[in-house]
């Protein structure tokens, strides 16, 4: 990470009179490493917002090039690493460690988050269907923002017993069909958002 950058980015975004006035909307602000050109895929974005919908979340989706036009409620920037795509070459090796995580300091919760592709898709590898596999690599991309972000928006660093507040995934965890915010986490996560 570049903390210059994201402390500058996080002081144009919060300084206000230049800004239209918060509206209860929340943004991720991406950025994309060198590997990882196209933007957060439709699916990515889907998964995400499916999760975190029910919660009381309307996210808006921005460029980090694009910081400091505008004023939200909160915000949260995310950094992909990896090949964020499904591109025909090898998969990573899998290599253990959090598929993503959220910067604290000093037992505060920042809005700076990290997405790990390639652990992601070296995880998945053995799981995804030979045919069209992409979908589920980018919901399972969308399952683990969604987790970082619940962090981020919550200013919590604990986790839940189970669903996506857990504090480790499966490979199933990431394919399976059901996969939400237990209800005691939803309405946590619903009041931090009011």
């Amino acid at each position: 990470m570049k903390p210059v950058f994201f402390f500058a980015l996080l002081t144009s975004l919060a300084s206000g009179e230049d800004f239209a006035g918060a509206n209860g909307r929340v943004a991720v602000y991406v950025q994309l490493d060198g590997r990882h050109r196209p933007a957060v895929s439709a699916e990515t974005q889907r998964e995400t917002e499916s999760l975190l919908a029910p919660l009381g979340f309307d996210l808006e989706w921005r460029d980090t090039s694009t910081a400091g036009r505008e004023a939200w409620a909160d915000l949260a920037i995310v950094i992909f690493q990896g090949r964020c795509r499904l591109d025909g070459g090898p998969f990573p090796r899998f290599v253990p460690g959090p598929l993503g995580w959220t910067d604290v300091e000093d037992g505060k919760v920042q809005p700076f988050a990290v997405v790990d592709c390639d652990r992601i898709a070296a995880l998945l590898q053995y799981w995804l269907p030979p045919q069209r596999p992409e979908p589920m690599f980018q919901r399972a991309i969308g399952r683990v923002l969604a987790h970082e972000l619940y962090h981020v928006f919550t200013r919590t660093v604990a986790h839940g017993p189970a669903g996506a507040a857990k504090a480790e995934f499966t490979a199933l965890d990431l394919i399976s069909r059901s996969f939400r915010f237990q209800k005691p986490r939803e309405h946590r996560l619903r009041a931090s958002s009011d």
